[in-house]
Protein backbone atom coordinates (compact mmCIF):
# COMPACT_ATOMS: atom_id res chain seq x y z
CA UNK A 1 0.00 0.00 0.00
CA UNK A 2 1.12 3.50 -0.79
CA UNK A 3 2.40 5.28 2.29
CA UNK A 4 0.11 7.93 3.75
CA UNK A 5 0.31 10.69 6.28
CA UNK A 6 -2.54 12.21 8.26
CA UNK A 7 -3.65 15.10 10.44
CA UNK A 8 -6.65 15.13 12.77
CA UNK A 9 -8.98 17.27 14.85
CA UNK A 10 -10.86 16.20 18.01
CA UNK A 11 -14.14 17.81 19.00
CA UNK A 12 -16.46 17.37 22.00
CA UNK A 13 -19.97 17.21 20.66
CA UNK A 14 -21.61 18.91 23.68
CA UNK A 15 -21.11 19.44 27.40
CA UNK A 16 -23.73 20.31 30.00
CA UNK A 17 -24.25 19.88 33.72
CA UNK A 18 -26.94 17.26 33.46
CA UNK A 19 -25.01 14.76 31.33
CA UNK A 20 -21.44 14.72 30.05
CA UNK A 21 -21.10 12.74 26.73
CA UNK A 22 -19.12 9.50 26.64
CA UNK A 23 -17.95 10.03 23.07
CA UNK A 24 -15.69 12.37 21.13
CA UNK A 25 -15.80 13.37 17.48
CA UNK A 26 -12.61 12.46 15.59
CA UNK A 27 -11.88 14.26 12.33
CA UNK A 28 -8.85 13.44 10.18
CA UNK A 29 -7.26 14.17 6.82
CA UNK A 30 -5.47 11.52 4.68
CA UNK A 31 -3.08 12.28 1.81
CA UNK A 32 -0.57 10.16 -0.02
CA UNK A 33 3.11 11.04 -0.19
CA UNK A 34 2.43 13.07 -3.31
CA UNK A 35 -0.01 15.19 -1.35
CA UNK A 36 -3.08 13.91 -3.17
CA UNK A 37 -6.20 13.56 -0.93
CA UNK A 38 -7.51 10.01 -0.54
CA UNK A 39 -11.01 8.97 -1.63
CA UNK A 40 -11.97 5.57 -0.22
CA UNK A 41 -14.18 3.50 2.09
CA UNK A 42 -12.14 1.40 4.47
CA UNK A 43 -12.05 -0.54 7.73
CA UNK A 44 -10.35 1.48 10.50
CA UNK A 45 -9.34 0.69 14.07
CA UNK A 46 -8.81 3.72 16.29
CA UNK A 47 -6.27 3.32 19.09
CA UNK A 48 -5.20 5.38 22.15
CA UNK A 49 -1.79 4.79 23.78
CA UNK A 50 -0.32 6.15 27.00
CA UNK A 51 3.10 7.80 27.09
CA UNK A 52 4.65 4.38 27.73
CA UNK A 53 3.30 3.16 24.34
CA UNK A 54 0.78 0.89 26.09
CA UNK A 55 -2.52 0.42 24.28
CA UNK A 56 -5.23 1.71 26.70
CA UNK A 57 -8.25 1.83 24.39
CA UNK A 58 -9.30 0.78 20.85
CA UNK A 59 -12.45 0.66 18.73
CA UNK A 60 -13.12 -0.85 15.26
CA UNK A 61 -15.13 0.96 12.57
CA UNK A 62 -15.99 -1.31 9.61
CA UNK A 63 -16.62 1.19 6.82
CA UNK A 64 -15.21 4.71 7.13
CA UNK A 65 -15.95 7.00 4.21
CA UNK A 66 -13.09 9.24 3.07
CA UNK A 67 -13.94 12.05 0.65
CA UNK A 68 -11.22 14.36 -0.69
CA UNK A 69 -9.01 13.01 2.10
CA UNK A 70 -11.42 14.02 4.93
CA UNK A 71 -13.22 11.62 7.26
CA UNK A 72 -15.12 12.06 10.53
CA UNK A 73 -16.03 9.38 13.09
CA UNK A 74 -17.60 9.42 16.55
CA UNK A 75 -15.44 7.41 18.96
CA UNK A 76 -16.59 5.67 22.11
CA UNK A 77 -19.85 4.34 20.67
CA UNK A 78 -19.23 0.60 20.56
CA UNK A 79 -16.46 0.62 23.15
CA UNK A 80 -17.02 3.29 25.83
CA UNK A 81 -14.07 5.14 27.29
CA UNK A 82 -13.09 3.99 30.80
CA UNK A 83 -14.08 6.67 33.42
CA UNK A 84 -10.45 7.14 34.47
CA UNK A 85 -8.98 7.23 30.96
CA UNK A 86 -8.75 11.00 30.61
CA UNK A 87 -7.43 11.48 34.14
CA UNK A 88 -4.12 10.28 32.69
CA UNK A 89 -1.82 12.83 31.13
CA UNK A 90 0.21 12.05 28.03
CA UNK A 91 -2.24 10.16 25.77
CA UNK A 92 -1.66 9.61 22.02
CA UNK A 93 -4.14 8.59 19.31
CA UNK A 94 -3.74 6.91 15.91
CA UNK A 95 -5.61 4.39 13.71
CA UNK A 96 -5.16 1.40 11.43
CA UNK A 97 -5.89 2.02 7.74
CA UNK A 98 -5.60 -0.90 5.34
CA UNK A 99 -3.84 -2.92 8.05
CA UNK A 100 -1.18 -0.23 8.58
CA UNK A 101 -0.94 1.86 11.77
CA UNK A 102 -0.54 5.53 10.94
CA UNK A 103 2.50 7.31 12.29
CA UNK A 104 3.41 9.39 14.06
CA UNK A 105 0.85 9.07 16.84
CA UNK A 106 -0.90 12.38 17.60
CA UNK A 107 -0.99 13.71 21.16
CA UNK A 108 -4.40 14.32 22.71
CA UNK A 109 -4.73 17.86 23.99
CA UNK A 110 -7.04 19.51 26.53
CA UNK A 111 -10.44 19.20 24.84
CA UNK A 112 -11.03 15.44 25.42
CA UNK A 113 -10.14 15.86 29.07
CA UNK A 114 -13.51 17.55 29.55
CA UNK A 115 -14.78 14.01 30.00
CA UNK A 116 -13.24 14.14 33.47
CA UNK A 117 -16.25 16.31 34.37
CA UNK A 118 -18.33 13.13 34.42
CA UNK A 119 -16.46 12.00 37.54
CA UNK A 120 -16.34 15.50 39.01
CA UNK A 121 -20.12 15.64 38.78
CA UNK A 122 -20.54 12.56 40.97
CA UNK A 123 -20.80 12.24 44.74
CA UNK A 124 -19.93 8.73 45.86
CA UNK A 125 -20.75 7.48 42.31
CA UNK A 126 -24.13 9.27 42.35
CA UNK A 127 -24.50 11.80 39.47
CA UNK A 128 -25.27 15.37 40.51
CA UNK A 129 -28.11 15.28 37.97
CA UNK A 130 -29.97 13.17 40.53
CA UNK A 131 -29.60 15.96 43.11
CA UNK A 132 -29.43 19.25 41.22
CA UNK A 133 -31.69 20.78 38.57
CA UNK A 134 -30.12 23.69 36.70
CA UNK A 135 -32.02 26.20 34.58
CA UNK A 136 -30.71 28.15 31.60
CA UNK A 137 -29.76 31.05 33.86
CA UNK A 138 -27.34 28.89 35.84
CA UNK A 139 -29.55 28.62 38.95
CA UNK A 140 -29.38 25.22 40.61
CA UNK A 141 -32.05 23.64 42.82
CA UNK A 142 -31.05 20.91 45.27
CA UNK A 143 -33.58 18.09 45.46
CA UNK A 144 -31.64 15.82 47.80
CA UNK A 145 -29.18 16.24 50.65
CA UNK A 146 -25.64 17.52 50.19
CA UNK A 147 -23.13 17.36 53.06
CA UNK A 148 -19.82 19.25 53.07
CA UNK A 149 -17.17 19.83 55.72
CA UNK A 150 -16.54 23.45 54.68
CA UNK A 151 -18.25 26.32 52.94
CA UNK A 152 -15.92 28.55 50.92
CA UNK A 153 -17.10 31.68 49.16
CA UNK A 154 -19.17 34.82 49.60
CA UNK A 155 -22.18 33.97 51.75
CA UNK A 156 -23.73 37.45 51.73
CA UNK A 157 -26.42 36.35 49.27
CA UNK A 158 -27.51 33.25 51.17
CA UNK A 159 -31.12 33.35 52.37
CA UNK A 160 -33.55 31.21 54.37
CA UNK A 161 -30.77 29.78 56.49
CA UNK A 162 -32.93 29.44 59.61
CA UNK A 163 -31.09 29.44 62.94
CA UNK A 164 -27.49 28.57 63.76
CA UNK A 165 -26.44 26.13 66.45
CA UNK A 166 -23.09 27.91 66.81
CA UNK A 167 -21.83 31.40 66.05
CA UNK A 168 -18.10 31.37 65.40
CA UNK A 169 -16.06 34.57 65.45
CA UNK A 170 -13.22 34.78 62.96
CA UNK A 171 -9.98 34.99 64.95
CA UNK A 172 -8.52 37.24 62.28
CA UNK A 173 -11.47 39.63 62.89
CA UNK A 174 -12.87 42.04 63.51
CA UNK A 175 -16.27 40.50 62.83
CA UNK A 176 -19.47 42.48 63.14
CA UNK A 177 -23.15 41.72 63.50
CA UNK A 178 -25.22 44.34 61.70
CA UNK A 179 -29.00 44.51 61.70
CA UNK A 180 -31.88 46.96 61.43
CA UNK A 181 -34.50 45.47 63.76
CA UNK A 182 -38.08 46.49 63.08
CA UNK A 183 -39.14 45.90 66.69
CA UNK A 184 -37.68 46.18 70.19
CA UNK A 185 -36.27 42.65 70.03
CA UNK A 186 -32.75 44.05 69.53
CA UNK A 187 -29.93 43.45 67.09
CA UNK A 188 -28.97 40.12 68.70
CA UNK A 189 -31.78 38.16 70.35
CA UNK A 190 -30.86 34.87 72.02
CA UNK A 191 -33.88 32.75 72.89
CA UNK A 192 -32.39 29.80 74.76
CA UNK A 193 -34.77 26.82 74.84
CA UNK A 194 -32.53 24.43 76.77
CA UNK A 195 -32.53 23.71 80.49
CA UNK A 196 -29.02 25.07 81.04
CA UNK A 197 -26.12 26.73 79.28
CA UNK A 198 -24.97 30.24 78.45
CA UNK A 199 -26.62 33.04 76.51
CA UNK A 200 -23.20 34.42 75.56
CA UNK A 201 -19.91 32.81 76.53
CA UNK A 202 -16.54 34.42 75.83
CA UNK A 203 -13.42 32.33 76.39
CA UNK A 204 -9.91 33.54 75.65
CA UNK A 205 -6.46 32.05 76.16
CA UNK A 206 -4.99 35.57 76.10
CA UNK A 207 -5.98 38.86 77.69
CA UNK A 208 -8.88 40.77 76.19
CA UNK A 209 -9.41 44.51 76.66
CA UNK A 210 -13.11 43.83 77.11
CA UNK A 211 -15.33 40.77 76.89
CA UNK A 212 -18.35 42.95 76.14
CA UNK A 213 -18.04 46.69 75.46
CA UNK A 214 -21.01 49.06 75.38
CA UNK A 215 -21.08 52.81 74.76
CA UNK A 216 -23.56 55.58 73.93
CA UNK A 217 -26.65 53.57 74.87
CA UNK A 218 -30.00 55.29 75.29
CA UNK A 219 -31.47 52.40 77.26
CA UNK A 220 -30.28 49.52 79.42
CA UNK A 221 -26.69 48.38 78.91
CA UNK A 222 -27.52 44.76 79.84
CA UNK A 223 -31.04 43.44 80.36
CA UNK A 224 -31.34 39.87 81.63
CA UNK A 225 -34.36 38.02 82.96
CA UNK A 226 -35.40 34.55 84.11
CA UNK A 227 -31.87 33.28 84.62
CA UNK A 228 -31.24 30.27 86.82
CA UNK A 229 -27.47 30.86 86.90
CA UNK A 230 -25.21 33.83 86.34
CA UNK A 231 -26.48 37.23 85.24
CA UNK A 232 -22.96 38.12 84.07
CA UNK A 233 -19.82 36.00 84.32
CA UNK A 234 -16.37 37.03 83.13
CA UNK A 235 -14.80 33.61 83.78
CA UNK A 236 -16.39 31.63 86.59
CA UNK A 237 -18.09 32.10 89.92
CA UNK A 238 -20.94 31.13 92.14
CA UNK A 239 -23.04 34.22 92.80
CA UNK A 240 -25.79 35.73 90.66
CA UNK A 241 -23.55 38.52 89.38
CA UNK A 242 -19.81 38.02 89.48
CA UNK A 243 -16.57 39.08 87.81
CA UNK A 244 -13.46 37.05 88.58
CA UNK A 245 -9.76 37.60 87.79
CA UNK A 246 -10.37 40.37 85.27
CA UNK A 247 -7.21 42.19 84.17
CA UNK A 248 -9.08 45.47 83.73
CA UNK A 249 -12.76 45.99 84.61
CA UNK A 250 -15.06 43.16 85.61
CA UNK A 251 -17.89 45.14 84.05
CA UNK A 252 -17.68 48.65 82.59
CA UNK A 253 -20.71 50.62 81.47
CA UNK A 254 -19.89 53.96 79.87
CA UNK A 255 -22.25 56.79 78.91
CA UNK A 256 -25.52 54.95 79.48
CA UNK A 257 -28.62 57.06 78.86
CA UNK A 258 -30.66 55.13 81.39
CA UNK A 259 -29.62 52.43 83.86
CA UNK A 260 -26.07 51.09 83.64
CA UNK A 261 -27.07 47.90 85.47
CA UNK A 262 -30.57 46.96 86.58
CA UNK A 263 -31.27 43.92 88.75
CA UNK A 264 -34.53 42.90 90.40
CA UNK A 265 -35.94 39.82 92.05
CA UNK A 266 -32.51 38.33 92.77
CA UNK A 267 -32.47 35.40 95.16
CA UNK A 268 -28.81 35.81 96.16
CA UNK A 269 -26.26 38.59 95.95
CA UNK A 270 -27.01 41.39 93.52
CA UNK A 271 -23.28 42.04 93.11
CA UNK A 272 -20.57 39.93 94.70
CA UNK A 273 -16.97 41.13 94.40
CA UNK A 274 -14.11 39.22 95.94
CA UNK A 275 -10.39 40.11 96.14
CA UNK A 276 -10.61 43.23 94.00
CA UNK A 277 -7.21 44.85 93.46
CA UNK A 278 -8.86 48.23 92.80
CA UNK A 279 -12.34 49.63 93.31
CA UNK A 280 -15.00 47.01 93.81
CA UNK A 281 -17.59 49.37 92.38
CA UNK A 282 -16.63 52.79 90.99
CA UNK A 283 -19.12 55.29 89.61
CA UNK A 284 -17.83 58.64 88.37
CA UNK A 285 -20.88 60.80 89.12
CA UNK A 286 -19.12 64.08 89.95
CA UNK A 287 -21.95 65.98 88.28
CA UNK A 288 -24.88 65.92 90.70
CA UNK A 289 -27.32 65.76 87.80
CA UNK A 290 -26.00 62.24 87.11
CA UNK A 291 -27.61 61.23 90.41
CA UNK A 292 -26.58 58.14 92.27
CA UNK A 293 -23.38 56.17 91.90
CA UNK A 294 -25.08 53.62 94.13
CA UNK A 295 -28.71 53.73 95.24
CA UNK A 296 -30.44 51.24 97.52
CA UNK A 297 -33.38 51.45 99.95
CA UNK A 298 -31.64 48.84 102.12
CA UNK A 299 -28.79 49.20 104.57
CA UNK A 300 -25.16 49.05 103.47
CA UNK A 301 -22.81 46.76 105.36
CA UNK A 302 -19.06 47.30 105.25
CA UNK A 303 -16.06 46.98 107.55
CA UNK A 304 -14.87 50.44 106.52
CA UNK A 305 -16.66 53.21 104.64
CA UNK A 306 -14.78 56.11 103.08
CA UNK A 307 -16.92 58.90 101.67
CA UNK A 308 -16.72 62.59 100.81
CA UNK A 309 -20.01 63.30 102.51
CA UNK A 310 -23.23 61.61 103.57
CA UNK A 311 -26.65 62.97 102.70
CA UNK A 312 -30.29 62.08 103.20
CA UNK A 313 -33.61 63.09 101.69
CA UNK A 314 -35.92 65.29 103.73
CA UNK A 315 -38.97 67.53 103.20
CA UNK A 316 -39.22 71.25 103.78
CA UNK A 317 -42.25 71.85 106.00
CA UNK A 318 -41.17 75.32 107.14
CA UNK A 319 -42.64 78.58 105.91
CA UNK A 320 -39.39 79.79 104.32
CA UNK A 321 -37.91 78.62 101.03
CA UNK A 322 -34.49 76.96 101.13
CA UNK A 323 -31.37 77.23 98.97
CA UNK A 324 -28.12 75.31 98.65
CA UNK A 325 -25.88 76.12 101.65
CA UNK A 326 -28.71 76.90 104.09
CA UNK A 327 -28.64 75.22 107.51
CA UNK A 328 -31.78 73.19 108.34
CA UNK A 329 -33.16 71.88 111.60
CA UNK A 330 -35.54 69.06 112.43
CA UNK A 331 -39.10 70.40 112.36
CA UNK A 332 -40.72 67.34 113.91
CA UNK A 333 -42.40 64.33 112.38
CA UNK A 334 -41.57 62.31 109.26
CA UNK A 335 -43.20 60.89 106.16
CA UNK A 336 -43.36 57.18 105.18
CA UNK A 337 -43.74 55.43 101.81
CA UNK A 338 -42.96 58.54 99.78
CA UNK A 339 -41.88 56.44 96.78
CA UNK A 340 -44.71 53.98 97.13
CA UNK A 341 -45.19 50.54 98.61
CA UNK A 342 -41.94 48.88 99.59
CA UNK A 343 -40.14 52.16 100.35
CA UNK A 344 -38.88 51.62 103.91
CA UNK A 345 -37.05 54.96 104.27
CA UNK A 346 -38.78 57.63 106.40
CA UNK A 347 -38.28 61.25 105.33
CA UNK A 348 -37.71 63.73 108.16
CA UNK A 349 -39.46 67.11 108.10
CA UNK A 350 -37.11 70.12 108.29
CA UNK A 351 -37.18 73.91 108.31
CA UNK A 352 -34.62 76.70 107.94
CA UNK A 353 -32.45 76.96 111.07
CA UNK A 354 -32.28 80.02 113.32
CA UNK A 355 -30.98 80.82 116.80
CA UNK A 356 -34.22 79.63 118.39
CA UNK A 357 -34.23 76.09 116.95
CA UNK A 358 -30.45 75.58 116.62
CA UNK A 359 -30.50 72.71 119.09
CA UNK A 360 -32.19 70.60 116.37
CA UNK A 361 -29.56 71.23 113.67
CA UNK A 362 -29.61 68.40 111.12
CA UNK A 363 -27.31 69.51 108.30
CA UNK A 364 -26.81 71.69 105.21
CA UNK A 365 -28.96 71.90 102.07
CA UNK A 366 -27.26 70.12 99.13
CA UNK A 367 -29.83 70.52 96.33
CA UNK A 368 -33.50 70.18 95.47
CA UNK A 369 -34.91 66.80 94.48
CA UNK A 370 -38.16 65.79 92.82
CA UNK A 371 -39.96 62.48 92.42
CA UNK A 372 -39.73 61.08 88.91
CA UNK A 373 -42.03 58.36 87.66
CA UNK A 374 -41.15 56.05 84.78
CA UNK A 375 -42.70 52.89 83.36
CA UNK A 376 -41.53 49.64 84.93
CA UNK A 377 -40.26 47.67 81.94
CA UNK A 378 -40.48 44.43 83.91
CA UNK A 379 -44.03 44.94 85.25
CA UNK A 380 -46.45 46.16 82.62
CA UNK A 381 -48.86 48.82 83.83
CA UNK A 382 -46.75 49.74 86.89
CA UNK A 383 -44.43 52.68 87.46
CA UNK A 384 -41.17 53.14 89.32
CA UNK A 385 -40.58 56.22 91.51
CA UNK A 386 -37.22 57.69 92.40
CA UNK A 387 -35.72 60.95 93.69
CA UNK A 388 -33.84 62.92 91.03
CA UNK A 389 -31.93 66.19 91.07
CA UNK A 390 -34.05 69.28 90.34
CA UNK A 391 -33.27 72.96 89.84
CA UNK A 392 -34.62 75.99 91.67
CA UNK A 393 -35.44 77.12 95.19
CA UNK A 394 -36.95 74.66 97.60
CA UNK A 395 -40.39 75.88 98.61
CA UNK A 396 -42.50 74.60 101.48
CA UNK A 397 -43.59 71.03 100.72
CA UNK A 398 -40.66 70.33 98.36
CA UNK A 399 -38.13 67.56 98.84
CA UNK A 400 -34.39 68.10 99.15
CA UNK A 401 -31.07 66.42 99.84
CA UNK A 402 -29.26 67.42 103.06
CA UNK A 403 -25.59 66.78 103.86
CA UNK A 404 -25.62 65.33 107.38
CA UNK A 405 -21.93 64.40 107.63
CA UNK A 406 -18.81 65.53 105.82
CA UNK A 407 -17.57 68.63 103.97
CA UNK A 408 -20.12 71.20 102.76
CA UNK A 409 -20.22 74.80 101.61
CA UNK A 410 -22.32 76.69 104.19
CA UNK A 411 -23.72 80.22 104.06
CA UNK A 412 -21.79 82.35 106.56
CA UNK A 413 -22.83 85.32 108.65
CA UNK A 414 -20.50 88.07 107.45
CA UNK A 415 -20.49 89.65 110.90
CA UNK A 416 -18.66 86.61 112.34
CA UNK A 417 -14.93 86.30 111.63
CA UNK A 418 -14.77 82.51 111.47
CA UNK A 419 -11.40 80.83 112.00
CA UNK A 420 -10.30 77.39 110.79
CA UNK A 421 -11.03 74.67 113.37
CA UNK A 422 -13.65 76.66 115.28
CA UNK A 423 -16.94 75.07 116.30
CA UNK A 424 -19.89 76.61 114.49
CA UNK A 425 -23.54 77.14 115.30
CA UNK A 426 -26.56 78.90 113.76
CA UNK A 427 -26.60 82.71 113.66
CA UNK A 428 -29.52 85.05 114.26
CA UNK A 429 -29.41 85.63 110.50
CA UNK A 430 -31.65 82.67 109.49
CA UNK A 431 -30.00 79.67 107.79
CA UNK A 432 -26.40 80.95 108.20
CA UNK A 433 -23.54 79.94 110.48
CA UNK A 434 -21.28 81.74 112.92
CA UNK A 435 -18.59 80.89 115.45
CA UNK A 436 -19.60 79.80 118.95
CA UNK A 437 -18.66 82.48 121.54
CA UNK A 438 -18.32 82.58 125.35
CA UNK A 439 -21.80 83.96 125.85
CA UNK A 440 -23.48 80.91 124.26
CA UNK A 441 -24.97 78.40 126.70
CA UNK A 442 -24.48 74.64 126.66
CA UNK A 443 -27.82 73.99 124.89
CA UNK A 444 -26.80 75.74 121.70
CA UNK A 445 -26.75 73.59 118.57
CA UNK A 446 -23.43 72.65 116.99
CA UNK A 447 -23.22 72.49 113.19
CA UNK A 448 -19.63 71.28 112.97
CA UNK A 449 -16.12 72.70 112.58
CA UNK A 450 -14.84 75.23 110.09
CA UNK A 451 -12.32 74.00 107.54
CA UNK A 452 -11.08 77.51 106.67
CA UNK A 453 -11.05 81.16 107.68
CA UNK A 454 -14.11 82.97 106.44
CA UNK A 455 -12.34 86.33 105.85
CA UNK A 456 -15.72 87.99 105.33
CA UNK A 457 -16.86 85.57 102.57
CA UNK A 458 -20.52 84.68 102.02
CA UNK A 459 -19.79 80.94 102.34
CA UNK A 460 -17.33 78.89 104.34
CA UNK A 461 -16.27 75.26 104.09
CA UNK A 462 -17.48 73.29 107.10
CA UNK A 463 -17.11 69.70 108.19
CA UNK A 464 -20.73 69.05 109.17
CA UNK A 465 -21.41 67.25 112.47
CA UNK A 466 -17.73 67.01 113.42
CA UNK A 467 -18.08 67.45 117.18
Amino acid sequence: MKSLFFTFLLLIVSINLIAVPNSINFQGALKDLDGIPVNDTQFMEFRIYDDGNNLVWSEQHLAVEIEDGIFSEELGISNQFPPSLFETEGLFITFLYGGEEMTPKQKLHSVPYALKAENTNKIQDVPLSWLVQQDTGGNATLTGTMTASDFVGDGSGLTNLGSFDDLYVNTAGPDTISASPSSDEGVLNINHQGTQGYGIEINSDSYLDAGISMSNLSGDGVYLSNLSGYAYRAISGYSHFRSHSSQNYGLEVYSSGSHGITMSGIGGDGVNIGSSAGDGVYANTTDISNEWGFNTPDKINGSNITTRSQSTHVRNTGSEALETGDIVCIAGGYEDNVLGEGDFVSLVNVEKANSRNSGAVLGVVEYKVAIREEADERNEGKTLKSFRHADGRISSGDYLSVIVFGPADVKADGRSNIKSGEKLTVSDNSGKTRSINESDNWTIGILGKSLEDSNGKDTVKVFVNCK
